[in-house]
């Protein structure tokens, strides 16, 4: 299994969802193709983040975790907290730079 690829998969999952269930298209259509995961993972990993208390993402870090152990779930836990911290980045650069008048007249013309 690369673990690159395994990456990138679950990278794009999370980059093109708006969490929740919503990235399980993305997912099922990559590692089923690739036969990394079975019908029977997808439904255990959804029970389980099902079960789980907080949010109902956390299905697919059960998927990395019964498709690739320990290293599966860290990379899927991985690749779920980049979109949101890729926002908090965006966020606070440009209030740093939302004072300059190019930005302001930018924003306005949006």
């Amino acid at each position: 299994m690369n673990i690159l690829l395994y990456f990138w998969i679950f990278l794009k999952a999370s980059l093109l969802s708006f969490g929740g269930l919503s990235n399980l298209p993305y997912l099922h259509r990559d590692l089923v193709a690739l036969n990394w995961a079975s019908e029977s993972d997808f439904i255990s990993a959804i029970a389980v983040g099902q079960l789980s208390p907080g949010p109902s993402g956390l299905w697919s870090i059960s998927l990395g975790y019964l498709t690739l152990g320990w290293l599966g779930g860290i990379i899927a836990l991985i690749t779920l907290s980049i979109p949101p911290f890729l926002t908090l980045l965006t966020t606070s650069f440009y209030h740093q730079i939302e004072k300059f008048t190019i930005v302001k007249n930018f924003s306005r013309g949006l």
